[in-house]
């Protein structure tokens, strides 16, 4: 029979995917195996996400979104469906117009349909502040998480966020939860990353206090324990990376399995990092899948059940697994494979899997804007795709830089973080939902009278920061990337947009936004100390200014040089071994 593109990419993925169930028993049968499955990060992501491919002409396809994740999910629980559980490591909810306009409500009806056992309380869980009132100070900047907690059917976990006073956040909230499959009792401890102090708006935290991760998790892996828990997992949102020269992992994950005591805890399910994780760390499985719901990372614990304790040289870390709306049919992924790409074609999952895709879309149509919605008009035309990454090189990055610098008469520089740029602007007419899916933040425009010292103070401190190199208008940088244990950035040279070095004690005046200049990523030292008379919050929010200034900024020409210069080292630390990409 000759092979056709659609049933070779059908032979591929169910080569790389499970049988059904029965075909992989458990390795004893004095032995139970439970499967994990995780997501993270997905920040909203509802529909899929458009790529482009690298060749000469870029051909455009499709991956992650609701569809594509029920219909791969469904895939994987057929295996085992007693035996199979499903956990997301935080950040779920904010980046996307769908999900940002109804406050998180699609992402809860999507995880209720997919049937999520518990989830974890990311960093930009606090993002919305009040209810429908994004202002922290128009009521309880708590309102809107603890709305949306109320309202989950499944639990929801922090053992390490507390009030001020030491009291529970709001009532429902969890700090563990023990699950049981198969007679094993599974127990899952939430931890949110403490420097979510730093990574969201500081106003929007205000009243709560992030605890210790090693000492929530002690406490409440003791407690789970002693409640008859054969295996612990801690299902944290944390900085956790692996790479470098020479290799090894770090983080305050990492961090924390370095200090516990052996045998309190089993398996990490990471979140934070978007990072593809698939690691042991002092014999303990640490996994992550990207982020935006590319992939689901996946874990085999193996129980004994004689002594309810897992066996780890039993238990498995299969690799993340890719979700892909389409794929390329001659490997059967939706990674872009190097050479000739061949036909791209829908993934099988959508039809093996027709009423789980059925119902995630339906979930997705629900929740769309009407014809004509504001959100819908088009904000500028794009002759090709515009790219963003995070790891030195962002075209989008230095787009928008330009735009806030251009939206403020007088301005000498802008300064962007490039961990609030989130994706690609596509080729075509660019709408405002597609810019506001590559800038989700509500964020205003702020402006402060920097003196030079002050303004080369702030990018130091900025561009040692973990989430990507700092993005500028109206100067010239050069960057020096060490290794850690010392800072990742160190600002080598600082140029006006003449090209002239600046004047220490000459005052600039700087646009950045609202979130930078209260402290943001990690700068509350440094805008602390300047005066609050040389500090303004404007009403008007960046990425509608973005907005105005598109237009004009393409229609000045291509892809200017970059501001931003890596003259040693790199910014990013490499992965150790081959490792799909997650951009």
């Amino acid at each position: 029979m000759r092979s056709t593109p659609k049933l070779t990419a059908i032979l591929v993925l169910l080569a790389a995917c499970p049988g059904p169930r029965g075909e992989r028993p458990d390795r004893a049968a004095d032995t139970v195996t439970l499967t994990i499955l995780a997501t993270n990060d997905l920040h909203g992501q509802l529909e899929p996400l458009l790529r482009y491919t690298r060749e000469a002409t870029p051909r455009p396809y499709r991956v992650a979104g609701a569809e594509a994740l029920a219909a791969t999910l469904a895939e994987l629980r057929a295996r085992d469906p007693e035996g199979t559980i499903l956990l997301d490591a935080g950040d779920f909810m904010q980046g996307s117009l769908l999900s940002n306009r109804h406050e998180g409500a699609p992402i809860r009806e999507l995880f209720a349909l997919l049937g999520y056992d518990a989830v974890a309380i990311g960093n930009h869980e606090f993002d919305f502040g009040p209810v429908g009132v994004p202002d922290p100070e128009g009521g309880d900047p708590l309102g809107a998480l603890k709305a949306w907690c109320a309202r989950a059917p499944f639990p929801v976990v922090a053992a390490n966020l507390v009030r001020l006073d030491g009291t529970a956040p709001w009532p429902g909230l969890r700090r563990s939860v023990l699950l049981e499959r198969r007679g094993i009792k599974l127990g899952v401890i939430g931890l949110t990353t403490p420097n979510t102090k730093t990574t969201t708006m500081p106003a929007l935290v205000r009243d709560l206090r992030f605890e210790p991760l090693l000492a929530s998790a002690v406490r409440e892996a003791r407690a789970l324990r002693a409640r008859g828990a054969a295996a612990v997992i801690l299902l944290a949102h944390g900085d956790a990376e692996c790479g470098g020269e020479p290799a090894r992992c770090r983080g305050e994950i990492f961090e924390l399995l370095d200090a516990i005591e052996p045998g309190l805890v089993d398996a990490v399910v990471a979140g934070h990092s978007h990072q593809w994780l698939a690691e042991r760390h002092r014999g303990i499985p640490v996994i992550e899948g990207c982020s935006r719901g590319q992939m689901i990372a996946r874990l085999e614990l193996v129980i004994d059940r004689a002594s309810r304790g897992v066996v780890a040289a039993a238990s498995r870390i299969p690799p993340p697994l890719r979700v892909c709306h389409d794929l390329f049919a001659r490997t059967g992924s939706c990674e872009e494979p190097e050479g000739e790409r061949g036909a791209i074609v829908e993934s099988p999952f959508l039809r093996r899997r027709a009423a789980a895709a059925a119902a995630a879309r339906a979930i997705v149509a629900r929740h769309q804007p009407a014809p004509g919605d504001p959100m819908l008009r088009v904000v500028a035309q794009l002759p090709r795709p515009i790219r963003h990454g995070r790891q030195g090189d962002s075209e989008a990055g230095e787009l928008f830089a330009r735009a806030l610098l251009a939206s403020v008469a007088g301005a000498d520089a802008a300064v962007f973080n490039a961990g609030s740029v989130r994706a690609d602007l596509p080729t075509g007419p660019l709408r405002y939902a597609d810019l506001f899916q590559a800038f989700p933040f509500d964020n205003k425009i702020a402006t402060a009278t920097l003196r030079g010292s002050e303004l080369r103070q702030l990018l130091d401190q900025l561009t040692a920061h973990a989430y990507g190199v700092a993005l500028v208008a109206g100067l010239r940088l050069e960057l020096r990337c060490g290794a850690p244990p010392g800072p990742r950035h160190v600002v080598s040279s600082l140029l006006d947009g003449e090209g002239r070095p600046l004047v220490a004690d000459r005052e600039y005046r700087v646009v950045l936004s609202d979130f930078l200049l209260t402290g943001g990523d990690g700068l509350g030292p440094v805008v602390s100390a300047i005066p609050e008379s040389r500090k303004q919050i404007h009403p008007r929010l960046v990425r509608d200014a973005i907005a105005e200034q598109l237009d004009a900024l393409l229609a000045a020409g291509g892809r200017r040089a970059p501001a931003v210069r890596i003259v040693d080292g790199p910014c990013r630390h490499a992965r150790r071994g081959p490792r799909p990409s997650c951009e």
